[in-house]
């Protein structure tokens, strides 16, 4: 019948689905090893342990440690998201006023508004929520890198936080 073909195939795709994301666990997994060896060598040459570097190297080494961060960080992401599908990640909701949450957040994105040519706008109305506080950190930071990235110069990027009943919002809109 249709109906035990949309359930058949419905199974499929939660299947599929659970595959996928095993898949860039897996690879995930076995990305950071390496990357967490070049980190070693990377951090001894930034601390000095094989001696002082000339500046343009010591600034090709910090450039190399960031970069490597930053792949890290991603990788870390993508492990964490395959934990929370998986359900063996406990969220660790605590009372959080989320307007100066976001207002926290934001600020680090102001200076890399002003270099593009962008105003980035913040309304932190003061909202108590019971959240995890990093769980939501990630997700909020995206939103904004993305505005900031990818809203041409002279735009502006506008962030607010709002309540309505029960539910708090936070929405980032941007002319990008």
């Amino acid at each position: 019948t249709e109906k035990e073909t949309v359930s058949a195939q419905a199974d499929q795709l939660r299947q599929l689905d659970r595959a996928k994301s095993a898949f860039f666990a897996n690879v995930s997994h076995e990305f950071r090893t390496p990357l967490t060896l070049t980190l070693g060598p990377l951090d001894d040459l930034q601390t000095g342990l094989h001696g002082p570097l000339p500046v343009q190297m010591a600034q090709q080494v910090d450039l190399a440690r960031r970069n490597a961060g930053r792949v890290l960080d991603l990788i870390n992401q993508i492990l964490e998201v395959a934990r929370l599908e998986a359900g063996r990640t406990p969220l660790r909701a605590r009372p959080l006023d989320l307007g100066a949450f976001v207002e926290g957040l934001a600020q680090p994105f102001h200076q890399q508004a002003e270099r593009k040519g962008l105003v980035l706008d913040v309304d932190p109305r003061s909202v108590e929520v019971y959240v995890d506080p990093q769980q939501l950190e990630k997700a909020i930071t995206n939103l904004l890198s993305n505005a900031v990235k990818f809203t041409p110069e002279g735009g502006r990027v506008l962030v607010t936080v709002a309540a309505e009943g029960d539910a708090a919002t936070v929405a980032v809109r941007d002319s990008g």
